[in-house]
């Protein structure tokens, strides 16, 4: 007996394991619909439906220098400048390509920044066949996002099975951060202690110096320069770090406190008045922007495991739902209340206390639970039929019925890369050729030639299955009872 059980557990372990893989593994919309990826890399010609580009060089800068309505300006960022120069060409006709897009190691996409305003330089970019144009793509991205990057460049923004050129910027020079290798970072501690660490090696040189050869003149205006040096090298921490301590004092709430303190010396004593009034607006909690918290890209915000086992339970009750009503249209009958308290001994018990108690009660009680108890008592039997014959056959209906789902959802990617990237237009008519053959990817049940056949004589099968073990068991009970 026990060995029966820990077999039905291990069953079930696996076939949750098996719907949960299934169920994070099957193709979207975003995915069916992507663009169809040609890879390349750095500095090899990647060649699209309508374009060929090739990278020629990235660059890395914390800071950039930008003309807008002739003026320049600087343009800061809190992470990296990304300025990607390209070649570009147009393989059949002229044609532009519009979109370039940052792909980091963790799946984060940056697109292009709108910072730098309109340039001849900057997308969107013409091209005509058999003449090289020279194009950027800017980005901003955190400098965790350096290393193992993509830089993905099609021809629009929103280009459904499209071509889109996929280049890999594994040859990047990075460091152990991830950052690119060829980025100084003059704010970083170590220069700093360095150029102080040489002004003072130097100034001390200096003095010693000055001290053996007696001449004022030359060593005097090196202790200086030595000096002037660490000034300067203050005054820089001091202009670059400002923002920094500002935003610390801002987060520790000093501000609030003398605010506090200067309005009790400015009224020491309170004046005796009626009670304040309060107004939503000033009974409302003040949220700074320090207190607030931090924006959070929806691609890395987690999931609790609550939401997870709901879904996950819910892609698994579908199969069941599909059951009984193939039981309904074969003629079975799911909606009997005797067979289900049956089951067990206590059920059965607690449906005659029930059947016991007096009418008017009873009318009183169906009047909330009716509803419930026509549309889950289907179900109910349902799960009867094929939990009693056997936990394997729930499982495999389970796993089954997903397996067709999921097989159904890569078979209509792989057709489509197949087929390979063409305009929409043509898509929308290829598509109704693909959807003919797998069914639509976009729903649970559909109208595939080659998969609906397979889905109901599965549900047939296991639901024959079902009630065969289901009466032969309870002919078993019938004559051990006789």
């Amino acid at each position: 007996m026990r060995i029966r059980v820990l077999g039905n557990l291990a069953v079930l372990c696996a076939t949750v394991a098996l719907s949960y893989g299934m169920q994070v593994t099957k193709p979207h919309y975003a995915d069916l619909t992507a663009p169809v990826p040609i890879d390349g890399a750095m500095n090899d010609t990647v060649r699209a439906r309508s374009f060929a580009v090739r990278l020629d060089k990235v660059i890395f800068a914390r800071q950039l220098k930008a003309s807008q309505f002739g003026q320049e300006k600087l343009l800061t960022t809190s992470g990296l400048w990304v300025v990607a120069t390209t070649s570009l060409t147009a393989t059949g006709a002229s044609t532009a390509v519009a979109d370039g897009t940052w792909q980091g190691p963790t799946g984060l996409r940056y697109h292009q920044t709108e910072r730098l305003g309109y340039r001849q330089d900057m997308p969107p970019h013409g091209v005509d066949p058999g003449l090289d144009k020279r194009g950027l793509f800017v980005f901003e991205v955190p400098s965790d996002q350096i290393r193992g990057a993509r830089l993905l460049i099609a021809a629009r923004q929103f280009g459904p099975l499209d071509a889109q050129a996929r280049i890999s910027l594994d040859a990047l020079p990075t460091g152990a951060d991830g950052q690119s290798g060829n980025v100084l970072d003059v704010l970083d501690s170590r220069w700093l202690l360095i150029s102080v660490a040489v002004s003072w090696l130097i100034r001390r040189l200096a003095k010693f110096m000055q001290s053996r050869t007696k001449a004022l003149s030359f060593w005097q205006i090196v202790v200086v320069i030595c000096e002037t040096n660490w000034i300067f090298v203050g005054l820089y921490v001091i202009s670059r770090w400002k923002d920094s301590a500002l935003q610390w004092l801002m987060s520790r709430n000093f501000w609030s406190v003398l605010q506090a303190s200067i309005d009790g010396l400015a009224s020491p004593v309170p004046v005796a008045t009626a009670a304040p009034v309060m107004t939503a607006a000033s009974a409302a909690p003040v949220v700074t922007a320090a207190s607030a918290a931090p924006v959070v890209p929806v691609e890395i915000t987690s999931i609790t495991a609550s939401m997870v086992a709901v879904n996950l339970f819910f892609y698994m009750l579908l199969p069941l739902i599909w059951l009984v009503m193939a039981a309904l249209i074969y003629g079975y009958e799911v909606r009997d209340e005797a067979a289900l308290m049956r089951v067990n001994s206590r059920v059965e018990r607690f449906g005659q206390r029930y059947a016991g108690l007096p009418k008017f009660l009873r009318d009183f009680i169906e009047h909330f639970i009716a509803g419930y108890r026509s549309r889950y008592l289907p179900i109910a039997n349902g799960v009867r039929l094929t939990v009693s014959s056997s936990l394997v056959l729930l499982c495999t209906l389970i796993v089954g019925y997903r397996l067709l789902d999921w097989g159904a959802a890569w078979l209509w990617l792989g057709a489509t890369r197949l087929i390979g990237p063409h305009e929409l237009d043509v898509w929308q008519i290829l598509s109704h050729g693909v959807t003919l053959l797998f069914g639509s990817p976009f729903q649970d049940s559909s109208t595939g030639i080659l998969i609906e056949p397979i889905r109901i004589c599965f549900l047939a099968a296991v639901l024959e299955t079902a009630f065969s073990l289901s009466k032969g068991a309870g002919n078993g009970v019938s004559e051990a009872a006789a």
